[in-house]
């Protein structure tokens, strides 16, 4: 150091830390102390000396850890990104052997600085302003469905440090922890990975919902931390959800885990709650009291099941093909191929509306349709995938996408008068070859996720929202109409005096040059075309 700080902003430092110490901040001041400790490398060196002697000599002395272990957690530093810190509580200061403890730190320090400089190796690497207590990643993410992330916007197996924030707008996210633990993140969501300096195995939830599941040993503890919460895991699965209110929802869909409120009673710390198998709690966001209930019968508790049911599984391990992205529509407010040159052509009053991703095109259902100039569908070995929503269903079919010469050429999606879902794939004339979903259909206004793949060796098959419900062996390959068109029938020939226009929504319509597996068209579903071919990109295959 070099002037000493000026005595105010000691004292300032000090009443933070010791506050810390104690979990008592509000989230304005423990902002406040992530600032001044990120401001100058003199302030940093001083509130480390604050926590080392507040924490670390008492660790030693009065909690089991030997020297090496005390020196080690002195490294920990005060989380920048993290709303607070939740450190143990110990009150150094009304300790009767607080002599002795800070006769051991003088001792330990003169040791420990001289056995550090002679055995270890010098770095003059830049670590920033505020050390951090873990390095490299402590979770990693492994799957999402249609994540709209605010800020740090992670792809599929990336690593993530302690004290990250993660802030998820919309869709799934799930992470998996060194420790073997496993977070499903649902949004509108606020969620730091890692919850105190050195924590490998815990996450600070401030707003929204989430399902954690523990089978690991290491990941046993696993600690879900909230404003006047934490949620301890003793072997189970089970999901917290925090309301913009600061209520408190925990659901235990199997094992055991503890409830602990940081909120005192009559000035002592309130004893803890311990829930089991379809057990669930609600703490209130105002005095911390909380009541059982019972989960079948709470609406927290069935969407914490949902969530776990329709999570996303570690997408890092799919095999991928070969097949690249050739066209792709995301209707963001226009119509141009955003990977080629299949750009379109509108005709009616197409428009474009909030979709599935981004912005969808809208058709009304009379006149409007867009039209390629050029027909982006490969005679074999392709995919052809969309988005779908439909407002009403005419009694004439629905064309989504594709090429269509009379019965002569072409492979094309659409819907039946019945609602379910047609592929047909043209090969010469009169020779027709399809797949028809009999079991599955469209919804009016809800969104399905359509696709048909054709290959020399397996055919003809249709994927309705990422299963298989249809498939042609003899489809193998059309003949090239040229006219790729979406929300109309290609062709001018009417049926039944319709040309069979779309009424609703389509988005993210997309065609491979080869046909993508089940598993494969289940990641375009969650991930987008656009994400998936960026994560097929960075993936060895």
């Amino acid at each position: 150091m070099n002037d000493p700080l000026p005595q105010k902003l000691q004292e300032e430092i000090i009443r933070l830390v010791e506050g810390s110490l104690h979990d008592e901040l509000t989230q304005d001041e423990s902002e406040e102390l992530s600032r001044l400790v990120a401001s100058s490398p003199d302030i940093n060196h001083f509130y480390r000396a604050c926590l080392w002697d507040a924490t670390n000599i008492r660790t030693w002395a009065g909690g089991g850890l030997r020297p090496s272990e005390a020196l080690a957690e002195s490294e920990a530093s005060h989380p920048v990104s993290l709303p607070r810190a939740a450190w143990s509580v110990f009150d150094w200061h009304s300790h009767p052997l607080r002599l002795a403890y800070f006769a051991a730190a003088v001792l330990l320090g003169v040791c420990g600085g001289y056995w550090g400089t002679r055995f270890s190796p010098r770095s003059d690497a830049h670590r920033g302003d505020v050390a951090s207590a873990t390095s490299g990643p402590i979770a990693r993410l492994v799957g999402v469905d249609l994540p709209d992330w605010d800020g740090f916007s992670p792809p599929i197996n990336t690593g993530i440090n302690a004290g990250q924030k993660l802030v998820l707008k919309s869709g799934v996210a799930e992470l998996r922890y060194n420790s073997g633990a496993e977070v499903v993140l649902q949004g509108p969501v606020e969620f730091w990975v890692g919850s105190q300096p050195g924590s490998v195995n815990s996450g600070y939830l401030k707003v929204g919902k989430l399902v954690a599941q523990c089978e690991t040993p290491e990941s046993k503890g696993f600690t879900i931390r909230t404003e006047k919460s934490r949620v301890v895991d003793l072997g189970t699965r089970f999901g917290v959800e925090v309301q913009p209110s600061g209520e408190l929802n925990v659901v235990v869909l199997s094992g055991v885990v503890e409830l602990l409120s940081s909120e005192s009673i009559e000035d002592r710390p309130a004893d803890p709650v311990r829930l089991t198998a379809n057990q669930a709690a609600t703490m209130d966001g105002e005095v911390g009291v909380v009541s059982l209930h019972d989960p079948d019968n709470h609406s927290h508790a069935l969407s914490i099941r949902r969530l776990w049911q329709s999570r996303p599984r570690d997408q890092t391990t799919v095999s991928l093909s070969a097949a690249e992205l050739v066209a792709h529509w995301t209707f963001d407010g226009n119509v141009k191929d955003s990977v080629g040159v299949h750009h379109g052509n509108v005709s009616g009053d197409v428009s474009f509306v909030p979709g599935r991703l981004g912005q969808a095109a809208a058709f009304d259902g009379d006149g409007d349709f867009i039209v390629m100039g050029a027909d982006p569908l490969p005679r074999t070995d392709f995919t052809l995938a969309a988005w779908v929503s439909m407002d009403e269903m005419s009694t004439t079919e629905a064309y989504i996408a594709g090429a269509q010469k009379s019965s002569v050429a072409g492979a094309f999606l659409r819907v039946e008068p019945n609602l379910t879902l047609m592929a047909k794939v043209l090969p010469n004339d009169n020779v027709i070859i399809e797949a028809a979903s009999s079991a599955r259909k469209c919804v009016i206004g809800q969104w399905t996720h359509v696709a048909m793949t054709v290959s020399r060796v397996n055919g003809l098959k249709l994927y309705f929202n990422g299963g298989l419900v249809g498939s042609g062996d003899a489809g193998k390959s059309h003949v090239v109409a040229g006219n790729f068109t979406i929300a109309r029938r290609p062709d001018p020939v009417q049926i039944g005096g319709s040309n069979c226009y779309w009424s609703g929504k389509i988005d993210d319509v997309a065609v491979w040059d080869g046909a993508l597996t089940a598993n494969e068209l289940e990641l375009v579903m969650r991930l987008g075309a656009g994400r998936f071919s960026e994560f097929s990109a960075t993936k060895e295959k």
